[in-house]
């Protein structure tokens, strides 16, 4: 499943704990740390899907998996 797709909706910011003289930030920071946190979980999700797929293909080729495979250096970069 593909969080950064598929949760577009932009999320209702709940200031109830935030002291009044930091409120006019808010609208500033928040969305900056919005995008920051869908490009961490893209990041994520695309080193999941490598380290998955170098996963496979090991025991596909039945290499142990402490030994690295040749073929995942590529996938890496």
């Amino acid at each position: 499943m593909n969080f950064t797709e598929t949760n577009t909706v932009e999320p209702e910011i709940i200031v109830e704990d935030t002291h009044e003289k930091y409120l006019p930030m808010k609208d500033i920071l928040v969305p900056q740390l919005i995008e920051f946190l869908r490009k961490l979980c893209h990041l994520e999700e695309e080193m999941y899907f490598k380290d998955t797929k170098i996963d496979e293909d090991k025991a596909k080729a039945v290499i142990p998996e402490n030994i690295a495979n040749q073929q995942s250096e590529e996938l890496w970069k």
